[in-house]
């Protein structure tokens, strides 16, 4: 009888190799039966096969847990559940809240920023001073000349953009009204003034105007927040003379 040396198969005699696994087969000499009626072989007892049955059972379960894992994960984020790694570092839900923060952060500063803007470019004027003469010219027409002053009290530039001169007398009756009213600077930065006048073509009182009741100036102006920027040229070659 022929044993093989890996595998343990019994076969014929004179198989030099295993039908089975290819191994070497060893023959037996000696098959006297032992005290338990088993036949004594003097050869190495066959080694059974390696298993790695072990390996993938430990593979298995960790494959299971990273099932679960992902799985918890994925029900987590559908819910919007707070959950905190091993380092401490929050998950979606966490950084969702902070993303809010930080924004509702960025708003109130934008906001803050805005008023700031506001504040610092404040609208603000008043009239600082008027004058208004009339008289008789050598013609026996009687003009009128009147001159409104506009300080810029704010910290932002203003426009002197319309403005008209109503003639009134004391009890407040309208006499007469011109809108020909030239305005010089129209634009005016802040501290300085500018001026609402009037000019030839608007200097004349009608001769149907009476004065017993007294004659006065009434502007009615309009001054906005300057939109364009204050443009300035320099003047040169300038001459002044005199003769007879």
């Amino acid at each position: 009888m022929a044993i093989c040396r890996n595998c343990g198969l019994q076969t014929q005699d004179g198989l030099q190799q295993c039908p089975h696994c290819g191994a070497p087969m060893m023959q037996t000499m000696n098959q006297m039966p032992n005290q338990q009626g088993y036949p004594n072989m003097n050869y190495p007892q066959p080694q059974p096969k390696k298993k790695h049955g072990c390996l993938i059972a430990a593979l298995a379960v960790i494959g299971v847990f990273l099932i679960g894992s992902i799985g918890m994960a994925n029900r987590n984020r559908d819910s919007g559940k707070v959950e905190v790694n091993s380092s401490g570092v929050g998950s979606r839900a966490d950084n969702e809240s902070e993303s809010q923060d930080e924004s509702s952060a960025k708003a109130e500063v934008s906001a803050a920023e805005e008023s700031s803007a506001k504040k610092d470019k404040e609208f603000s004027y008043e009239i600082s001073d008027t004058n208004f003469n009339y008289y008789t010219n050598s013609i026996g027409k009687t003009e009128y000349y009147g001159i409104v002053e506009i300080l810029n009290t704010g910290n932002t530039n203003i426009y002197l953009d319309d403005c008209t001169f109503d003639l009134e007398d004391n009890d407040g009756h309208l006499l007469q009204s011109d809108n020909y009213i030239s305005r010089c600077p129209k634009i005016i930065a802040p501290g300085e003034k500018g001026y609402f006048y009037n000019s030839i073509g608007s200097c004349y009182i009608d001769e149907s105007v009476s004065m017993d009741n007294g004659i006065k100036l009434v502007p009615q102006y309009t001054v906005e927040e300057a939109k364009g920027d204050i443009v300035e040229y320099e003047v040169s070659d300038t001459e002044m003379r005199t003769d007879d």
